[in-house]
């Protein structure tokens, strides 16, 4: 069974890994200010992944991929 680690990085801000069951590193998550929020993360991608799509872009061209601020992806 795989496990989430929460633990404060090198900026004392608070992440979380998610390993499988021999330990390999999954996912890393973004930095959070309180330890609060980064387990609302935790339960959140728990929830989202049991049910989630795999969606492909391997095929698509880098300027094709969505940037959220409009800007460019200079891949």
């Amino acid at each position: 069974m795989g496990v989430f680690e929460l633990y404060r990085d090198s900026d004392a801000k608070f992440r979380f890994r998610m390993l499988d069951d021999v330990g390999a590193i999954l996912a890393v998550s973004e930095p959070h200010e309180d330890k609060a929020s980064a387990l609302a993360a935790i339960e959140a991608a728990r929830e989202c992944a049991a049910t989630s799509r795999i969606m492909d872009l391997c095929s698509l061209q880098f300027d094709d991929l969505p940037v959220k601020d409009g800007g460019h992806f200079l891949g």
